[in-house]
């Protein structure tokens, strides 16, 4: 072994040589002196060795065949035309570098125009190469490169191998950074073994026109992926907040992650660990342990794919991956992102160079290929014109994202004219998303025409489809013309069930769908030709049909057809099973009629599935069936199901026209369970319903009456009389402290607060509570007693169904009261003004949406009440009796509105309302004087409980009209107010001036009990 040591601080150089040319040299220490092994033979850079030159040129120069192993540093700044190993051709010997290959250079660029970012080229120098076999013929041996090699210039490389390799390339674990313009990771000329660009590896190369991994040869063996590599001419690959700051040279494009444009006679694989064994760390028996293998990932940031395969110089073959039978295998991620707004994002594309792209067998994915774009086109496999992908089988994930211009779209598969794709099969996901409110989006298309079968028993989706309409293609093989397949057959044991959502188009072949499992949802248009259409097993359609005149549908046994065209179908033939579900849409101006030119037929238990698009309209007569014969009619008669619970139906099927009827009428009141008010607003509701349509939609989903009882109940204005109630309980309740006598005269103050409810009758429920604060002075007028002024304010709230209505009432009054020995009298007349604040609230369940709508008004109402009152008082020792008797007469006057804020199917507007009562009381107290009252100075305190009736003499709550918007008015009205006992319990007293009391009452109205309480305090003068 020879071994070089060098001195760079005292500038000596001594060599130690062997005669053996074949001999190795260890470089163990620091130098600046470029070798050679011409002059060293085989050459090896320790670890602690290192060499960094100070001028350009090749550190390491292959120029024998010699190996080279660099397991230190290699390293030059600044030097132009610099490479770390050079190699000539027509030589033989390993390149290993495990250790460290940088030639950069002193340069950063700035901000020179001052606008927040940085400006300027990435890279100054150019021609700087990490390992570089230069052209002009042959070199054999394995390039492996397992360190990191870090490159700054344009036109340069880490890896370049421009002759022909006569052997193999491994760059597993290995880390490449390449920065500069035309410049690229890895780059080969044909290679006679593999490539393996292996696990742990690593390679990212920045800026305009920079490719990651090149295959620029024929390749004798295979292509293999297992690290991550990722591209970009971007400065930033992250968009920032505001994009338009940036400049031309922060937005350069990069070129692919990965370009294959040479023939591969070993395939293309895409590689991850393989299913970790809990008994062999090396399933795959490559040396390294599974668990720390790494799953290939390819990324470019800009409008470049992240794979590219095909040659503009030559026709390529990809041949088969060993054990697979397809030319290009993909375990691993390939993503595409433009990142920037207007640039296109592709995963994977194949040919469109204008050369022929053939794959052998066709593609596997079981990994992931993605795609993403901002107001532009997203791919995520590209099939170009002149590639030959005989199939794609996908048990992966394709996903994309793109459009939001009106000419961009968002494509899983895209094939174009001039390519060959005889199939597909989909086992996983394929699913394609619009950016913004503009464009396309589409799982398949093909516009080669050579696409025969299309077989899913994974899922092919677009989101959102059902909004995107025309927008949302799942498959479209319009372009074939010789007839094609989609088939859906059943999921792997264990997975879920298969799904194609979005639209499926046809050409002018003779076409077939067949639906063995799962679901499709959308329109099929089966564009020209004889075709077929068949669901088998449990499958589903949801969708509509176009151009099927010439399909023979066959709803097979158990399922379901679930057709929404709202006009008619025309068939060739109509073939249902037993218990096959038919669907029928009724919509506001047409309905689903199956017109079938040959014949109908139609198996026992067969079932008609009706939805509605509109509720007021729905009640008619539909000819939904039209058939050249019509055979097993009476299998459909009393078999509808999921029509809304609002509705019945009768079917009549007619052989001798061919037609089958369907009658649909609202239910009765009295079938739908409704109550005196619910039934009176019924009407109104559907009729307005139709103006929202997620009004409507809770509507047609309820399912029993308890449902829409409730949901009636929020649709009502207040109007069973609970209103009345808490403006006029309160006022009844402060008039109660005239009726005591005993009582000071002068200023008196007292608080009232009082709570009821009413259950649903025959109308609504409600909730009441209110409280408020009376004030009264009252003088002297001589024998007859004394008179007064009061002044009131009361709050009070009603609950209903999820709504509120707040009411601020102010009254005023004029009272008289007067005691005449045991006798004691009064009198009191008020007028209040009352505010009214309501809010009603609906929420309802539209499939799995929740519905909510809510509607405000105020107005204003007035109120009026005289009473007057008599009492008689007798003592016996401690113990008191007080009959007393009273009569009062109420009105209430409110002002009509209008509701703002649940639009047209919900706001009201209320007509004004006229209310009125007149009751009488009469009432027993019973007292006992824990202190008496024996002279006008003496202190006293009563216990009185008092009971009574109070009976409803005249009135009643007035009629509510109202109207949805302008539509017919309806009108609610009360139930009769009910007379009910009262009692209460009262403790009171006072002494020469000062007078107290306080109360708890009850009170029976409307079948349940008030509760209430006063508190009051009275001062003489």
């Amino acid at each position: 072994m020879r071994h070089l040591l060098a001195s760079t601080g005292f500038g000596t150089l001594a060599i130690m040589m062997a005669s053996a040319a074949s001999a190795e040299t260890a470089i163990s220490t620091a130098t600046t002196a470029p070798v050679t092994t011409s002059t060293l033979g085989d050459i090896h850079i320790t670890s602690a060795g290192s060499i960094k030159p100070t001028a350009a040129g090749p550190i390491v120069t292959v120029n024998s065949s010699n190996y080279v192993k660099n397991e230190g540093t290699l390293a030059i700044q600044g030097a132009n035309g610099s490479t770390g190993i050079l190699a000539n051709p027509g030589f033989t010997g390993d390149i290993t570098n495990s250790g460290t290959i940088t030639i950069d250079e002193n340069y950063t660029p700035t901000d020179t125009d001052n606008d927040g970012d940085i400006d300027g080229p990435f890279a100054q120098g150019s021609n700087r190469f990490g390992i570089h076999v230069v052209s002009g013929g042959t070199y054999t041996g394995t390039i492996a490169h397992s360190g990191s090699i870090t490159i700054e210039g344009n036109s340069s490389a880490a890896i370049a191998i421009d002759s022909t390799l006569n052997g193999s390339l491994n760059a597993t674990n290995g880390k490449i950074s390449v920065l500069g313009d035309n410049s690229v990771g890895i780059r080969t000329g044909a290679v006679t073994g593999n490539v393996n660009v292996g696990s742990g590896s690593s390679i990212f190369v920045q800026v305009g026109n920079a490719v990651g991994v090149l295959i620029g040869g024929d390749i004798g063996g295979a292509v293999t992926l297992q690290g991550n590599v990722s591209t970009t001419g971007y400065r930033y690959t992250t968009a920032p907040s505001d994009p338009s700051k940036l400049d031309s040279d922060d937005l350069l494009q990069g070129g692919p992650a990965v370009l294959i444009s040479g023939n591969v006679a070993g395939g293309i694989l895409l590689d991850t660990h393989p299913t970790l064994s809990s008994t062999n760390t090396d399933v795959d028996g490559d040396g390294i342990a599974d668990a720390s293998e790494t799953t290939a990932t390819l990324v470019s940031f800009g409008a470049a794919p992240a794979l590219k395969i095909g040659s503009t110089a030559q026709d390529i073959t990809i041949g088969a991956v060993a054990g697979d039978g397809h030319g290009l295998v993909i375990k691993g991620s390939v993503t595409g992102a433009g990142v920037y707004s207007g640039i296109t994002g592709t995963g994977l594309e194949i040919g469109g160079t204008g050369h022929a792209t053939s794959i052998t067998g066709g593609m596997t994915l079981t990994g992931g290929i993605s795609a993403t774009a901002v107001g532009a086109n997203a791919t995520a496999i590209h099939i170009g014109s002149g590639a030959s992908v005989p199939t794609i089988a996908n048990s992966g994930s394709i996903n994309v994202s793109g459009g939001g211009t009106s000419t961009s779209a968002a494509r899983g598969i895209l094939i174009d004219s001039g390519a060959t794709v005889n199939s597909i099969t989909n086992s996983g996901t394929i699913v394609a998303t619009r950016n913004g409110t503009s464009g396309s989006a589409a799982g398949i298309v093909d516009k080669s025409g050579t696409v025969g079968l299309v077989q899913n028993s994974g899922a092919i989706r677009v989101s959102d489809a059902s909004t995107l309409g025309d927008s949302a293609i799942a498959i479209d093989l319009s372009a074939n013309a010789t007839g094609a397949i989609v088939r859906q057959v059943a999921a792997a044991s264990g997975s879920p069930a298969p799904t194609i959502t979005g639209n499926i188009l046809f050409g002018s072949g003779n076409d077939t769908l067949d639906v063995q499992a799962g679901t499709v949802t959308g329109k099929v248009d089966f564009g020209a030709g004889s075709d077929a259409f068949s669901l088998s097993g449990t499958s589903a359609f949801h969708g509509t049909l176009a151009n099927s005149a010439g399909v023979a549908l066959n709803v097979g046994a158990g399922t379901t057809l679930d057709l929404q065209n709202t006009g008619a179908v025309n068939l060739a033939s109509l073939t249902t099973g037993t218990g096959a579900t038919l669907g029928v849409r009724i919509g506001e101006s047409g309905y689903t009629s199956y017109n079938v030119a040959g014949a109908a037929s139609f198996a026992t238990g067969t079932k008609i599935a009706v939805t509605f698009d509109q509720i007021g309209t729905a009640p008619g007569t539909y000819t939904i069936v039209s058939a050249g014969t019509l055979t097993g009619g009476g299998n459909l008669t009393s078999s509808i199901v999921t029509l809304p619970f609002l509705f019945n139906s009768t079917l009549t099927p007619n052989s001798t026209t061919g037609q089958v009827t369907l009658d649909v009428q609202l239910k009765a009141a009295g079938e739908l369970g409704l109550n005196k008010s619910e039934s009176a607003i019924v009407d109104a509701v559907l009729g307005a319903a139709d103006s929202d349509s997620g009004v409507a939609g809770v509507l047609l989903t309820i399912a029993d009456s308890q449902t829409l009882k409730s949901t009636l109940q929020q649709m009502m204005p207040e109007h069973a009389g609970g209103v009345f109630e808490t403006v006029t309980k309160p006022s009844r309740l402060a008039a109660d402290i005239l009726a005591q006598p005993g009582l000071s005269k002068g200023l008196w103050v007292q608080q009232v607060a009082w709570g009821s409810s009413k259950s649903v009758g025959d109308t609504s429920s409600y909730k009441l509570g209110s409280w408020g604060t009376v004030g009264g002075y009252d003088v002297p007028v001589g024998p007859i007693g004394s008179v007064g002024v009061s002044l009131g304010y009361f709050f009070g709230k009603d609950h209903h169904d999820g709504s509120e209505l707040i009411s601020n009432h102010y009254e005023a009054g004029l009272y008289w009261r007067g005691g005449f020995g045991p006798f004691h009298a009064w009198a009191r007349g008020t007028a209040a003004t009352i505010s009214f604040d309501g809010t009603r609230n609906f929420t309802g369940l539209d499939g799995l949406a929740t519905i909510n709508r809510s509607a405000d008004a105020r107005w204003k109402g007035q109120l009026y009440s005289g009473s007057a009152g008599i009492s008689y008082e007798a003592h016996a020792g401690r113990f008191s009796i007080r009959p007393n008797a009273s009569i009062e007469y109420y009105k209430l006057h409110e002002k009509g509105y209008t509701e703002t804020g649940g639009g047209d199917a919900y706001d009201l507007t209320v007509r004004a309302r006229n209310s009125n009562e007149t009751a009488a009381d009469a009432m027993l107290a019973l007292g006992y004087d824990f202190m008496r009252k024996d002279d006008q100075d003496s202190g006293w305190l009563r216990l009185e409980l008092e009971g009574g009736r109070r009976q409803i003499l005249s009135g009643s709550v007035g009629d509510t009209v109202a109207s949805f918007g302008s539509g017919t008015p309806f009108t609610l009205t009360a139930e009769d107010r009910t007379s009910g006992w009262r009692g209460g319990l009262r403790l009171l007293g006072g002494g020469s001036s000062v007078s107290f009391f306080a109360e708890a009452n009850a009170e029976q109205q409307q079948g349940k009990v008030s509760i209430g309480g006063r508190l009051g305090l009275s001062l003489g003068f």
